[in-house]
């Protein structure tokens, strides 16, 4: 314990703490070191009516300094009486989640300093620790901790605005459009350095961590021209698309039931089919919705390609389809199609294009399977001639 006169000015270190959770489950000790956040902290004895308040909130230092890492906190004719020093801290952490954009992460403490009467042997160089809770410690400060050396602004990715653009939500767009990253045929986002998570996975991971229960049903929203009251149910998974409709009501028999939204929806081959945990809507169309259109001849108007947002060409991609060339629909890149529907539903000729893609993709993996096989093959002969021959 530091024993300082209480009548006197006096100063000291404090050092910040936080806890983390290892590998192992342990809890560890983390140094924050000089907050990125803004903080108040309010120090007194026996009562809080008589107090001195230390801070730094937006930039501005009252009753403080940096010190190296640490926070030099100095009190100037404090008149808080004696006793030992306690200290109330704030952690004022950035969180849009609440009105004025700020949590408020409170924690209380005694620390090693006790004021007294008379004239103790003052230390020259008196330093106290605070430990903050575990919401306190950031990514940034985690990393700071390992020897990052660049500033939040750097650490932390920006919050992007884009415009609500279809299909803005799909994963590589969604990477282009934020960091520039073009994701390779064949690779994964983590490829490029991206993890894309949505809103609903995020919360049910967090769910599952904090109660153990894992995805047992799905916000499904059901809608078309056959349903007489179209709204968002909560689901339990496993259940018969015939009783998510029974519950919603029919206006008329659907004559076509999909799983998904109308542009990348796929039909549903039986109403005992079930919702499934990546069922996010259930359309179901009356007879006159649910006719195909009638296709036409390409007038070679290049809307297909002006709207896939991977500058494909649908048209070029059909053609070579129909005329069962592999080679062609690999060089046209086929692969990359993530059957979004722009193609087909910017059509004036209302040709099937999306649906062709889906045949074209799985023409070229047959092909790639069976050129894959035949190396296979080829090499292993080889590798017998080469046996027979030592």
């Amino acid at each position: 314990m530091n024993n300082i006169n209480y009548k006197s000015d006096f100063d000291f270190l404090m050092r910040l703490y936080s806890c983390t959770t290892a590998a192992d489950g342990s809890h560890e000790r983390v140094y924050i070191g000089w907050p990125t956040w803004d903080w108040v902290a309010k120090f007194w004895t026996s009562t809080k009516a008589n107090n001195v308040v230390a801070s730094c909130v937006g930039g501005v230092m009252t009753n403080c300094y940096r010190d190296g890492d640490a926070i030099h906190i100095y009190c100037d004719n404090p008149r808080i009486g004696r006793g030992q020093l306690h200290v109330e801290f704030h952690a004022l952490l950035p969180d849009k989640c609440y009105p004025d954009n700020t949590k408020d992460t409170y924690m209380s403490q005694a620390l090693e300093v006790e004021l007294v009467d008379g004239n103790p042997c003052c230390p020259s160089h008196a330093e106290v620790e605070v430990m903050l809770p575990f919401a306190v410690i950031s990514a940034y400060d985690t990393a700071r901790a390992a020897g990052f050396e660049g500033t939040a602004e750097e650490y932390y990715a920006g919050l992007a605005a884009l415009p609500a653009l279809y299909p803005q939500g799909g994963e590589k767009v969604l990477i282009y459009n934020t960091t520039g990253e073009i994701v390779p045929e064949g690779k994964l986002p983590i490829d490029v350095g991206a993890i894309v998570i949505n809103c609903t996975t995020l919360a049910v991971i967090a769910k599952y961590i904090r109660t153990g229960m894992p995805l047992v049903e799905k916000v499904v929203t059901v809608d078309g021209s056959a349903v007489a009251n179209p709204q968002n149910v909560i689901v339990p998974v496993g259940t018969p698309i015939q009783n998510v409709l029974d519950f919603a009501g029919l206006k008329c028999e659907p004559k076509k039931v999909l799983y998904g939204g109308p542009m990348m929806g796929t039909s549903v081959p039986s109403l005992e089919a079930p919702v499934m945990k990546n069922t996010n809507a259930v359309l179901a169309f009356d007879e006159k919705d649910a006719e195909d259109p009638v296709p036409s001849a390409c007038i070679r108007c290049g809307r297909c390609v002006a709207h896939c947002p991977f500058n494909l060409m649908p048209a070029a991609i059909e053609s070579a389809y129909n005329n069962k060339e592999p080679e062609t629909l690999k060089a046209l890149k086929v692969n990359l199609c993530m059957e979004c529907g722009c193609c087909s539903f910017s059509c004036p000729a209302r040709r099937p294009l999306v649906q062709v893609n889906k045949l074209a993709k799985a023409m070229l993996n047959k092909y790639n399977a069976e050129q894959k096989a035949e190396a296979e093959k080829k090499a292993a002969k080889a590798k017998e001639k080469e046996k027979e021959a030592v």
